[in-house]
């Protein structure tokens, strides 16, 4: 996880001073807010690094398509990040996270999936959310055709998340079941220890406790509420 002390935004909306009327508070929240943010793609990383140390990770999309066969062992499976896509001719407007490849029974499953770190949205998002996934899984499907036993599908994972049916709420009921990941899901499918990563990930959230407090009672303004 991202550590709030290494986290200095180069700029700020100012709108946590605002909700504060304080400088000192609102610049700190913000570095909170910016270290949510970056703990989203931190987490991507997290999981791109140790399926590459399993060897399972694509480094050239249109490589390992061009002998999907071959390149894809029986009851293994094999991920591509958003980065990769990006540099592939399957490129297109909006890219998913992950593409996993699972081969089992002679048969090839991709899934599109969307990661994230949270799992509450609101009702515009999660339509965008899936408008995207499905946008992406249905041309890349079509680009498949030709790959006999292969099926793309699409997916959506919250990873600190193991109740589906919290997700669904979560997604306002626009994501069946089907489409549903939980981190520990994820993490099966691509031979990961989720209990390892999740307890990574927490020492740094004691790390952000500590710093955030000793932060805010450094203010002079909030001292002087405590006094109060």
């Amino acid at each position: 996880m991202v550590k709030i002390r290494d986290v200095y935004p180069k700029n700020a909306s100012g709108g946590y001073e605002r909700v504060f009327n304080n400088h000192e508070v609102g610049e700190l929240m913000t570095r909170v807010q910016s270290t949510v943010i970056r703990n989203g793609v931190e987490l991507e990383n997290i999981i791109v690094d140790r399926v590459s140390d399993k060897g399972h990770c694509i480094d050239d999309l249109d490589a390992f398509i061009k002998s999907i066969s071959r390149s894809c062992d029986e009851d293994n499976s094999y991920l591509c990040s958003k980065k990769i896509v990006c540099k592939s001719k399957f490129k297109q407007k909006n890219q998913p996270d992950f593409l996993i490849f699972d081969k089992k029974d002679g048969k090839i499953r991709c899934w599109v999936i969307e990661l994230k770190d949270g799992d509450m949205f609101d009702t515009k998002k999660a339509l965008g959310e899936k408008e995207h996934l499905q946008e992406f899984t249905k041309k890349f499907s079509k680009q498949l055709k030709r790959i006999p036993n292969c099926e793309v599908s699409y997916g959506v994972c919250c990873f600190n998340q193991n109740d589906k049916q919290y997700i669904k709420n979560g997604f306002k009921d626009i994501f069946d079941e089907d489409h549903i990941f939980t981190g520990r899901d994820l993490c099966k499918m691509l031979g990961l220890d989720y209990d390892a990563i999740v307890s990574a990930r927490k020492k740094d959230a004691e790390d952000n406790l500590d710093y955030f407090v000793e932060q805010l009672l450094g203010i002079d303004s909030v001292q002087d509420v405590i006094g109060r």
